[in-house]
């Protein structure tokens, strides 16, 4: 049985202090097919389903097609976050979401595409974490969301958990807090 990961993020500023989110969906290979076909009708403009862009309807159909579906999801919430240190605090949750993956098992990893100096930048840091032992097997690669149905589904658990984060709606949170595994840490 082999499960890989599809992660993405999601960046808060509306309170203080700011959060970063950075959700896993661990789907097992035989079972990635069905959950695409799952996620696939939630495209609502042409690159696919973004949390941000989706109103509330949109919003319910996502959360409950993640729950209908079979995968785990962990989360590492990271707070506070300075704005102008996004970076770092991208470094500190891949450390520990990366840690939990490679302790789970997980050594495939597929990352949101970002720039091709942003994912270079996610590279390095990953052969750092490697390179001290922090992760031993885990191996990542970025790809542009729209290529890849499955990366809307860390985006839809980043959301929720985001806005619960915030203070701002718990409601979606509630809905997946069963399926998802929490991690908060302090951003240094």
């Amino acid at each position: 049985m082999s499960w890989n990961a599809y992660v993405d993020e999601s960046v808060r500023f509306g309170t203080k202090p700011g959060y970063y989110v950075l959700a896993a969906a661990l789907v097992e290979d035989s079972a990635a097919a069905a959950f695409r076909e799952v996620v696939a009708p939630l495209a609502h403009r042409p690159k696919g389903f973004h949390w941000t862009e989706a109103d509330q309807q949109r919003r319910w159909t996502a959360v409950e097609a993640v729950r209908s579906a079979n995968a785990l999801h962990l989360v590492v919430v990271g707070a506070p976050m300075d704005p102008a240190r996004q970076e770092r605090a991208r470094r500190g949750c891949l450390e520990r979401l990366l840690f939990e993956l490679d302790a789970a098992g997980i050594t495939q990893v597929l990352l949101e595409s970002r720039t091709a100096t942003l994912n270079r930048k996610d590279q390095q840091v990953v052969g750092g974490f490697l390179a001290r032992k922090v992760i031993r097997h885990v191996r990542i690669k970025h790809t542009a969301a729209v290529n890849e149905p499955l990366l809307w589904v860390p985006d839809i658990v980043a959301g929720a958990v985001g806005l619960d984060a915030e203070g701002r709606e718990s409601k979606y949170w509630q809905r997946l807090a069963g399926l998802v595994e929490r991690y908060e840490i302090q951003l240094r």
